[in-house]
């Protein structure tokens, strides 16, 4: 694949390179990764807020680099600070995804409640 890219936009990704020690291909498919997964995220969470899809198809939907738990809590936390989901209905949630084996760090729980207060 070929893509034409500013000089300023080359310039930085070299920058970037360097820094982490890689080689500018690799840099642009870790870049594209991240890319296509905020993509799939608010394509998820527009879609679940629109009502179009159910929370757990927006959660398949906005799966990050596979791991669906990340995308449904991402959609749980965007649906609680749109107030499409109560707290109390997003802890139920959070529990389920313990129940099925996923760690949920103390970080999403501090996000919910500055979302909710």
């Amino acid at each position: 694949m070929t893509a034409r890219l500013p000089k300023e936009t080359l310039e930085e990704i070299e920058a970037i390179a360097e820094r982490e020690r890689i080689d500018r291909s690799e840099l642009i498919r870790r870049l594209l990764d991240v890319a296509l997964a905020k993509r799939r995220i608010d394509e998820a969470v527009e879609a679940y807020r629109s009502g179009k899809v159910t929370l757990w198809r927006a959660s398949e939907m906005a799966r990050v680099f596979g791991v669906r738990c990340l995308g449904t809590v991402g959609v749980l936390l965007l649906g609680l600070a749109e107030g499409l989901l109560g707290l109390g209905e997003f802890v139920e949630c959070l529990d389920v995804l313990i129940g099925l084996g996923f760690r949920l760090s103390v970080e999403v729980y501090r996000k919910a409640l500055a979302c909710h207060f």
